[in-house]
């Protein structure tokens, strides 16, 4: 996977093909059509020309983009959404038929239900929106999960997910390096000076970070006592105890697995 593609190809699919798939429960949340809709679809004259019409308001809902030239609604859109107002599903091969028809459904469900392009005017909203979701998690699938979510409960139209995933990368690299200049801002100079002793290669051992990272072979009573000593080096170096304070647990575990992997040598040659 690409730095630019933020999601897996799997992860890629279900955002943009999860809707053909829901669950009952689920069409009900997105796709239940109220007495003004069905009020307004009975306006189109003819029958094929009311299922596409509603076709196109329900995938304007959920999941937030409009039906494409050719392209044919989910089958399970399709019943449900016949279902609602007796239509016969069978019909919706006349409304594709005719893409005027269609350009002219979905601009004017845009007008009467107030439905917005993205924008430039959006995109400082949820670059803040997504940097306050980072601080708890940095999964960019959940992130654009949400970001598609915050869009959706503003009746923006989503743009293209390539855009969505630019927009996440983004947060996700300056959150990171937020996060580590608080964490590095809370320490003291002699704070600073212990964690750097941890790269310092002695006579014998090796490194006190290598001492550290050490596992035991045994749950034996030596095995016990060493764990214990290394516990006591951590609570002895005098790193403040609330120098994580206000940042997710689950971030701070993100960061720690992170730091686990590479090995002292990449830490010595890393700038200071």
């Amino acid at each position: 996977m690409s730095a630019a593609n933020q999601v897996t190809e799997q992860q890629r699919q279900r955002l943009l093909t999860g809707h053909s798939a829901l669950s009952h429960r689920e069409m009900v949340r997105y796709w239940l059509l109220s007495e003004e809709d069905i009020k307004r679809i009975n306006g189109r004259r003819r029958e094929h020309n009311r299922l596409g019409y509603a076709v196109q308001l329900c995938l304007l809902r959920y999941p937030g983009w409009p039906l494409k030239t050719d392209e044919p609604p989910p089958p399970n859109l399709l019943k449900y959404v016949g279902q609602q107002f007796g239509a016969d599903t069978v019909e919706f091969a006349d409304y594709a038929k005719r893409d005027n028809t269609r350009q002219e459904h979905q601009l004017l469900i845009i007008k009467e239900y107030r439905f917005r392009q993205y924008g430039p005017a959006h995109s400082p909203l949820l670059r803040m929106h997504l940097e306050s979701e980072a601080l708890s998690t940095d999964s960019a699938f959940t992130l654009v999960e949400s970001a598609m979510e915050w869009l959706r409960e503003r009746r923006v139209i989503l743009p293209a997910l390539a855009t969505l995933e630019s927009v996440v990368r983004s947060v996700r690299s300056k959150v990171e390096r937020d996060i580590y200049w608080r964490l590095f801002n809370r320490l003291e100079e002699n704070h600073r000076t212990e964690l750097n002793k941890l790269l310092v290669l002695g006579p014998s051992r090796g490194s006190l970070l290598g001492w550290l990272r050490h596992v035991p072979r045994s749950c034996s009573a030596a095995g016990i006592l060493d764990l214990m000593q290394r516990l006591n080096w951590v609570r002895g170096s005098g790193i403040p105890g609330e120098l994580a304070e206000g940042i997710a647990q689950n971030r701070i575990a993100q960061l720690a697995a992170r730091g686990g992997r590479p090995s002292v040598s990449h830490f010595r040659r890393s700038p200071p």
